[in-house]
């Protein structure tokens, strides 16, 4: 088993489909193709009943700006 953190140049995927099932797809196949290995995807938000479930997939965009991948992944 091994880590995104194993693979320093991966290539960015813009998170630009319409689902979350769309995002972890393409995340996982574009991974998939880099490694060569057996890969899992995610994609995952907020969805608000009170707000017609939305932010969902745009959840990120209330993080703040920069790589999403400095925001979220912890240190090793």
């Amino acid at each position: 088993m091994t880590s995104l953190l194993d693979y320093p140049d991966l290539p960015i995927i813009e998170e630009d489909g319409k689902t979350f099932a769309e995002n972890a797809l393409k995340k996982a196949a574009t991974i998939a193709l880099y490694t060569k290995k057996l890969t899992m995807g995610e994609d995952s938000g907020l969805e608000v009943k009170a707000l017609n479930n939305a932010p969902g997939i745009f959840s990120s965009r209330f993080s703040g700006e920069g790589p999403r991948t400095k925001r979220t992944m912890p240190s090793s």
